[in-house]
């Protein structure tokens, strides 16, 4: 099996809501984090390419969009951040606690869970440069992992089947309805709001998809907007 690794660091920005003590608190963190492609089939290295090259843009589009400046809150206190957050105009993200090994396994999962199907992310290290912490989630092959809860966590009507950190969309944010009424209107209209969640996403694997056969057909490489292909030669250990 021919394998590429490679690693990226990028700077972000956050704000964690202490609930408890009334408290917001920003931080700067520099998030590293390594991706791994596989390839099983000699004959389709092109694939894995695009493959690579999409799921390291999904990355960083994550990183660098959706989780700059988001408001971070626990489970306990979504009615209160719901309303800090809307007068702040910042996304919001929904974690168990807000502790920096549960946001360290939420964003692992997550970017594994909007990566391409060959293509992992070994770990991720979260650096807090005001308190020169380093916090590092890794998950083996042969390990079970139970730190984050699965499936409707928020409670039987929770507005999606699974937590956001399993779903391969743009969210970092789930709710539970208040009554039945409420939750059969989100039901209703379920199918927009996934399509919503994922549209940023389709937009930039087809952009990259069009890239290499742009470059296929004219043999060079054309960037679009600031995007660049990343090669990845399966042919050498």
């Amino acid at each position: 099996m021919k394998k590429i690794q490679m690693e990226k660091k990028i700077n972000v920005g956050i704000i964690v809501y202490h609930g408890s003590q009334k408290l917001l608190e920003p931080k700067t963190l520099e998030v590293k984090f390594s991706l791994r492609t596989e390839n099983n089939e000699p004959d389709d290295i092109t694939q894995s390419q695009i493959d690579h090259n999409i799921s390291y843009a999904k990355i960083r589009l994550f990183l660098e969009t959706v989780l700059q400046n988001t408001f971070i809150c626990s489970a306990g206190d979504i009615d209160e951040a719901l309303q800090m957050s809307a007068e702040m105009e910042n996304n919001l993200m929904v974690i168990p606690d807000c502790g920096e090994s549960t946001l360290s396994a939420a964003l692992h999962h997550k970017l594994n869970s909007i990566c391409k199907e060959n293509t992992f992310m070994d770990e991720i290290t979260l650096y807090e440069p005001s308190q020169d912490i380093t916090y590092r989630f890794l998950l083996t092959d042969d390990e079970l992992d139970i730190s984050l809860p699965t499936g409707q966590w928020l409670g039987e009507m929770s507005f999606w089947d699974d937590p956001w950190w399993e779903r391969d969309d743009c969210l970092t944010f789930d709710n539970v309805a208040r009554n039945k009424k409420e939750y059969k209107r989100f039901i209703d209209q379920k199918a927009i709001h996934e399509h919503n969640s994922k549209e940023m996403f389709l937009s930039l694997e087809k952009e990259i998809a069009k890239m290499f056969e742009e470059e296929d057909e004219e043999d060079e490489v054309k960037p679009v907007k600031d995007a660049d292909i990343i090669r990845v030669d399966f042919g050498k250990n």
